[in-house]
């Protein structure tokens, strides 16, 4: 079951304005094997932020915190702002039902969120290349397609916080430059939007933080451990 992400209520006129997802110190595990050295971050709403790193330096394990999956064993990690925030998540695992089809996806997102105008999921999966899918179930469609149709079903929606692990994963160039503006987008739109990638143009259009693993440091510049998001 997903946890909740703290939520310390601030007012609008707050430096934080409409929200930021912020982080300090914050750990898992214990020396010798930590899972995520303390980390320090804020991201805003309208800012984005890329989780660096090699395998094992604890992307995915500061994702699940950021997402209140997992509460730190040390630091804090909370929504400050003046309402609860509403979040959008892929960690990873299968995210589309067997017994629907593409199309029948997006149908339930435009449900689910009204704000979205109609047919809008499947405009930007033609941008993709892949306007042929909406009649297809997800058994019939490859890895890669299927990533595609799960980063729009996340990535599209009207959220506060979107929180997804590898988005380049399984995907060829031209869809990897039309998830990074899909990135772009809700980010500009105001969603507070952080990702783990190893991805050279995901970091570089979304900033970057890196994290050094078993070295105990982050690094971001002349900034280890912190950083605020772009």
């Amino acid at each position: 079951m997903r946890g909740e992400l703290p939520h310390v209520r601030t007012p609008f006129e707050s430096d934080v304005g409409h929200g930021a997802l912020m982080a300090q110190d914050a750990a898992l595990g214990a020396e010798p094997r930590m899972r995520l050295h303390p980390t320090s971050l804020r991201v805003g709403a309208g800012e984005s932020l890329a989780i660096t790193g090699h395998n094992g330096a604890g992307k995915t394990s500061l994702l699940r915190v950021l997402a209140g999956e997992e509460q730190p064993d040390a630091g804090t990690v909370a929504w400050f702002g003046p309402e609860p925030p509403s979040l959008s998540v892929h960690l990873g695992g299968d995210l589309l039902f067997p017994e629907l089809t593409v199309g029948e996806h997006f149908q339930m997102l435009e449900a689910a969120w009204p704000s979205l105008d109609a047919g809008q999921a499947a405009e930007e999966l033609e941008r993709w290349g892949m306007g042929g899918l909406l009649s297809h179930y997800s058994d019939e469609i490859s890895s890669g397609q299927k990533q595609a149709v799960e980063l729009l079903c996340t990535a599209l929606r009207p959220v506060d916080v979107l929180i997804i692990d590898e988005p380049e994963r399984r995907l060829d160039s031209h869809a990897r430059s039309r998830m990074v503006a899909l990135l772009e987008r809700a980010r500009d739109a105001g969603t507070a939007v952080v990702v783990a990638t190893h991805e050279p143009l995901v970091a570089e259009r979304l900033g970057a933080l890196r994290l050094g693993g078993a070295g105990g440091t982050g690094e971001s510049g002349d900034h280890p451990t912190s950083l605020q998001g772009e």
